[in-house]
């Protein structure tokens, strides 16, 4: 049983993204892990220097079109996305509700997810800032962001756990009750959210230099699993016939000229021939424009990173248009 529970909370937070296919998705602070149904990434430390800030491998995954741009000042339209994940970044940040702010602006509704304060005061992660819980008195609840004081909410406790080697059997002891770990609050509109107390010099300088406490095999386990549960939604995406032009958003523009598309070898694409074709070579064509062709934004942007800038091939996921219009 503890097993199917784990599997639905994960399914549930990771998997079933409440869009359709035709949805324009934004993952703000997409990391290692980037959300497979996202179009869009949005990340301010790609890089391994920064490799303390996440939780699987060193350096972010680029595998669709990634803006390199803070997360409280975003390049993007009011309303410009459908939807936009934020999960295990606000606690990492120093204004979490700038943050909030622009996700509330950008998308039309989204999904955030932050550590639990009560669990992670037993273990954390050096590089967060904010002790974080919902206040559910408030309707609708309120999203409440308490400043640490230190790294750790006990210094000896932290110490003994770290020389003991406990700290591994102890987080997949806490791991079996994941839900209870996080704060999960999906919102429409709008987000409350209340700033308790303000972060020292100091610890933000520490926690920007925090080390890595990476889990490896954690991080491709999540990738192989996502890959399983997704893989009829993607085959769909891929294979059904759609106006790669228009967007569910009336506030989206597109214009029709193919871009670069993430994941493939540094060239784009080429334009079918103008040439006649057998019935059976016209279909084997649409198929690979339908997989490979992007859309580029109606105004230009700041110059999203790609794989030969640093990422990996393609993850989970084709990206189905190119990023939302400039302000």
């Amino acid at each position: 049983m503890l097993l199917a529970d784990q599997l639905r909370s994960f399914h549930r937070r990771r998997i079933a993204v409440p869009v359709s296919d035709a949805a324009l998705v934004l993952d703000v602070g997409s990391g290692d892990k980037p959300s497979w149904r996202a179009d869009v990434l949005l990340d301010r430390y790609v890089g391994a220097e920064h490799a303390g800030q996440r939780s699987g491998t060193d350096a972010a995954r680029v595998t669709r079109p990634l803006f390199d741009a803070p997360a409280d000042d975003m390049p993007f339209a009011d309303g410009a996305f459908d939807y936009a994940i934020c999960s295990h970044v606000l606690e990492h940040v120093p204004d979490p509700a700038a943050v909030i702010g622009e996700l509330t602006r950008v998308a039309r509704a989204g999904y955030i997810e932050v550590p639990e304060a009560s669990s992670a005061k037993i273990i954390d992660f050096p590089s967060h800032l904010w002790w974080c819980r919902l206040d559910e008195s408030t309707e609708p609840p309120t999203l409440v962001f308490q400043a640490k004081d230190a790294a750790y909410f006990d210094a000896d406790i932290a110490r003994y756990i770290a020389r003991s080697g406990v700290e591994r059997e102890l987080t997949d002891l806490l791991d079996r009750r994941f839900d209870h770990r996080i704060v999960s609050l999906p919102w429409t509109s709008d987000v409350l959210v209340r700033i308790e107390g303000t972060i020292s010099p100091q610890l933000l300088e520490a926690a920007m230099g925090a080390e890595s406490h990476h889990r490896v095999a954690q991080s491709l386990a999540v990738r192989l699993l996502t890959g399983l549960l997704t893989a009829p939604s993607r085959w769909r995406a891929a294979t059904s016939p759609s106006d790669m032009t228009t967007s569910s958003n009336p506030s989206c523009s597109w214009v029709a000229t193919p871009c670069w598309s993430a994941g493939s070898t540094g060239r784009a694409p080429r334009r079918p021939r103008a040439t006649p074709a057998s019935p059976s070579s016209r279909a084997t064509s649409s198929r690979r424009r339908r997989r490979h062709r992007s859309r580029c934004p109606r105004q230009r942007l700041p110059a999203p990173r790609t794989p030969s800038q640093g990422g990996g091939r393609r993850g989970c996921s084709t990206p189905r248009r190119a990023a939302a219009t400039a302000r």
